[in-house]
């Protein structure tokens, strides 16, 4: 199990976050508010640990940046399009599950892994793999910040449904 170069944890680490991200987003939920937070804090562990796990290069830098500033956008669009409405309890939301995001994610984690595992040699392996992963991770957290948004609103008007913009 152990493996001095980090990948067989890595690929753990992800699987098990994969796992719960597809389940997540393929079924309707109701969300405590609280825990909008959570789930994109753990991805964002996660991410920022493979991502520490590769050489720092201008190259991935650069590729990490666009990589989240591309999920970050997808991530808005995502959130702004859902349909949220008031949970039954106080402090609660509904959301519809959605295929596009489970699947965008999914690749995006599978892409950087095939990458990293790939004969692909040098730092473009790094700067490919680290922007995967900085798109999969800021897409959570700027969809998941959308929903709160959204939430916020339905509260102050007193509205039961509304999409997330």
């Amino acid at each position: 199990m152990y493996d001095p170069n980090g990948h067989s944890y890595g690929v753990i680490a992800a699987v098990i976050v994969l796992a719960l991200i597809v389940r997540r987003t393929l079924t309707r939920q109701t969300i405590h508010v609280w825990s909008l937070i959570v789930f994109p804090l753990l991805l964002a562990i996660v991410a920022i640990g493979s991502i520490a796990a590769t050489p720092v290069t201008a190259t991935a830098i650069g590729a990490s940046i666009l990589g989240a500033l591309a999920g970050a956008g997808f991530g808005y669009l995502r959130g702004r399009h859902s349909r949220v409405e008031i949970g039954p309890s106080p402090g609660t939301i509904i959301v519809q599950g959605n295929i596009v995001l489970a699947l965008v994610l999914v690749a995006a984690f599978a892409i950087r892994y095939v990458v990293m595992l790939s004969g692909m040699h040098g730092p473009s392996r790094f700067a490919v793999s680290d922007a995967f992963i900085a798109f999969a991770a800021m897409s959570l957290i700027g969809a998941r910040a959308m929903l709160f948004f959204a939430w916020r609103r339905l509260r102050a008007t007193g509205a039961v449904s509304a999409a997330a913009v």
